[in-house]
């Protein structure tokens, strides 16, 4: 099994035109959306970026 975590600072899950956006375009991650695994429904451990982001190596 692959294992692949794409994070984009200050971008929302829901720009992706796989989750309905009407004008953004993102046709190589639509791909990976559509042969992989995506998680519609999505949070965050914590609000500022650096912790967030940690938890996510650490699961903590």
């Amino acid at each position: 099994m692959n294992l692949l975590f794409i994070t984009a600072d200050q971008w929302r899950g829901e720009c992706l035109s796989a989750l309905g956006h009407a004008h953004a375009r993102t046709p190589n991650l639509d791909a990976l959306a559509r042969d992989g695994l995506l998680f519609a429904r999505h949070f965050a451990q914590a609000t500022p970026c650096a912790p967030s982001r940690s938890s996510m190596v650490s699961v903590r």
